[in-house]
């Protein structure tokens, strides 16, 4: 990327297994702090029911996506001896991101990490 382009992520990490909005991961909020390019929080309701965790088929079912404001980075955020953003640093952002996200999702928030899905070495 040179400029000016869009990078999406779901700080999430996973797709929701039963609606609900999870705790967020930092790397949205470190690319962020390290770059100082802002934040657009958005929100995707419906897609636990277009595909469902474990589903393969795609079900037909209204997908609804709203886009908030930017959230700007403070500029003068904390940073560890190696230039990086602090923990404190990335867990705020990310929390301030969660937020802006649940109110333009109307999801109940889960304070809990996205439930992962087994992988072939948990179940042998």
């Amino acid at each position: 990327m040179t400029g000016g382009e869009l990078l999406a992520l779901y700080p999430e990490g996973t797709r929701s297994p039963d609606g609900r909005l999870y705790r967020g991961r930092p790397g949205a909020a470190a690319l962020a702090l390290i770059t100082g390019a802002p934040l657009i929080p958005f929100g995707i309701t419906g897609t636990d029911r277009v595909q469902p965790l474990g589903s393969t088929r795609l079900r037909r079912h209204p997908v609804r996506i709203r886009f908030g404001p930017p959230v700007a980075v403070p500029p003068g955020h904390e940073r560890r001896p190696d230039g990086f953003p602090t923990t404190a640093a990335l867990r705020e952002t990310t929390r301030r991101l969660m937020d802006r996200i649940a109110d333009l999702s109307g999801q109940d928030v889960a304070d809990l990490p996205a439930p992962r899905k087994p992988s072939a070495q948990d179940k042998g």
